[in-house]
């Protein structure tokens, strides 16, 4: 009964506390962000209050292996400490005139909220990463990837001590492409093609057209018209 009671009693000053500094977190950040839609500091507990319980779950039932389990709990103290910090900075910036903010108090905690954001999302990053079928199949790929390299460094070993046989047939093609342009015969007179393109005549411009005509010394022009020469 006495257990009972205990247990009762310590999850309900959990929750309270919980909410107690989460009040205080949505508080600091409504008044960072005094533009943004209000919804938006609610969703700051992710990195906060709510960030370093989900955390510490999923260190406890759900992390495999040191990598993640390291992750997660790293990432509980984190926002542990971003909690603390938010906590802080709304006592002494919220309104109170009991005593003065310590110097850079808000300045450290405006650059607390993009900061704590962005190592829990390397640290969600990470976690998947170190998840174990994504490092096997990690391991996987660079075993294969290790194998193709390889091949190609064998490759060109193989290349050299195939390259002479290989060159022996390139050259065999190109003597038979060769051949067949030097002996080709379209018009099946005996004379290969080539030999009558470099022996064919070649015809002299005639300038017929543009010479003067005469006739009995007589230059004749166009219209029928004579000229005497």
């Amino acid at each position: 009964m006495n257990k009972t009671i205990a247990k009762f009693l310590f999850y309900a000053v959990a929750t309270v506390l919980l909410l107690w500094t989460a009040s205080l977190t949505v508080a600091f950040v409504s008044n960072a962000l005094p533009a943004s839609h209000w919804l938006v500091p609610y969703f700051s507990l992710v990195v906060f209050d709510g960030g370093m319980l989900a955390w510490l779950i999923v260190f406890l039932y759900h992390a495999e292996g040191s990598g993640q389990r390291v992750i997660a709990i790293a990432s509980t103290l984190l926002d542990f400490l971003g909690v603390a910090l938010m906590v802080i900075a709304e006592i002494f910036l919220g309104g109170q005139s009991l005593v003065a903010a310590p110097d850079m108090l808000g300045e450290y905690a405006l650059w607390a909220i993009g900061g704590w954001t962005a190592l829990n999302v390397f640290g969600v990053i990470g976690f998947h990463l170190m998840d174990n079928d994504n490092r096997q199949r990690m391991a996987i790929q660079g075993e294969a990837d290790e194998v193709f390299t390889n091949a190609l460094k064998l490759l060109k070993q193989k290349r050299v001590n195939i390259s002479h046989s290989l060159a022996d047939k390139m050259a065999d093609g190109m003597l038979a492409e060769l051949v067949d342009k030097v002996t080709k015969d379209v018009d099946n007179n005996g004379i290969p093609d080539i030999m009558e393109r470099n022996n064919a005549p070649r015809q002299r411009p005639s300038f017929a057209q543009n010479e003067p005509q005469y006739t009995n010394g007589v230059q004749r022009r166009e219209g029928g018209d004579e000229r005497p020469n």
